[in-house]
């Protein structure tokens, strides 16, 4: 790795739960010694990135990082693009509604629209999902190129709840169900109380640019309602591929004849 790689990946050890880390804590994290922990973490303050804490000593992510944000959002608004879409599906179906975008080897959510309900799941922005736990991690690892997809397939697998898949030939199963019914489900494998549903977004070059995913109390996720969301998804998945000025790849579209006919089937099975 490069100096800028070592420094830049300790960013990565920051997360909601842990916001402020301290130079011990580091190189801990890192592997690194905290001599050369100290100098990679000494430049991130000299450019912004870091700031710390005169009285603790630990680090927090600094206020460059609110200037790249702003000039990145005004080059290429990627939140106010989805964010219509996210809203619609969230008036719909008065569940939690989040937008996940796959940049740096990583899927985080850019928008989190919270459902109005007294029991909701809920998501916190700027989350990076685990691709073997979650919905749009799963559905993102279905719908991506193999190139991209077999690195995170070859990773070490967390065990999150009982019901995580982290074995690679169960993983697999299970994207093949996605491909073939065009949205990806995660029952209760990364939060015991959440049921989710995604569809992937895709970008100009056609592979998958992110997910569009609903986020449900898992105690009321039926079967039937998993099929009726995944069409409100998929509407909202597509919009805002059409946003982001692209088209849905022929090889999707045959996912989605699928999904809809197992939607119609099961609507005439529901009125016989």
């Amino acid at each position: 790795m490069t100096t800028v790689d070592k420094a830049l990946s300790l960013l990565d050890h920051f997360s909601h739960e842990q916001t402020e880390i301290g130079l011990s804590e580091f190189a801990r994290l890192s592997g690194y010694d905290k001599s050369a922990a100290l100098r990679m973490l000494s430049a991130l303050v000299r450019s912004g990135f870091l700031e710390q804490d005169l009285q603790t000593r630990r680090y927090r992510v600094g206020g460059s990082f609110l200037r790249f944000a702003r000039l990145r959002e005004n080059a290429f608004p990627v939140s106010d693009i989805v964010r219509p879409a996210a809203q619609t599906l969230n008036d719909l179906t008065r569940e939690t509604v989040h937008v996940s975008m796959y940049a740096g080897g990583r899927l985080s959510t850019i928008v989190v629209i919270d459902s109005p309900r007294t029991t909701r799941a809920h998501v916190d922005n700027g989350m990076e999902l685990p691709f073997n736990a979650t919905a749009s991690g799963l559905c993102w690892l279905a719908f991506s190129s193999s190139s991209l997809a077999e690195p995170h397939l070859s990773a070490d697998f967390a065990q999150y709840q009982q019901g995580t898949l982290t074995d690679r030939e169960a993983i697999e199963h299970t994207l093949d169900q996605i491909r073939s019914q065009g949205y990806g489900v995660a029952e209760r494998s990364f939060d015991d109380d959440v049921s989710s549903v995604a569809v992937p977004i895709f970008g100009a070059s056609g592979e998958v640019w992110g997910c569009m995913s609903l986020a449900c109390v898992a105690s009321r996720m039926t079967p039937d309602l998993i099929v009726e969301y995944s069409a409100l998804v998929m509407n909202a998945a597509t919009a805002v591929t059409q946003a982001l000025g692209a088209t849905i790849p022929k090889s999707y579209q045959t996912s989605r004849r699928a999904a809809s006919a197992v939607r119609s089937q099961t609507n005439t099975d529901l009125k016989d």
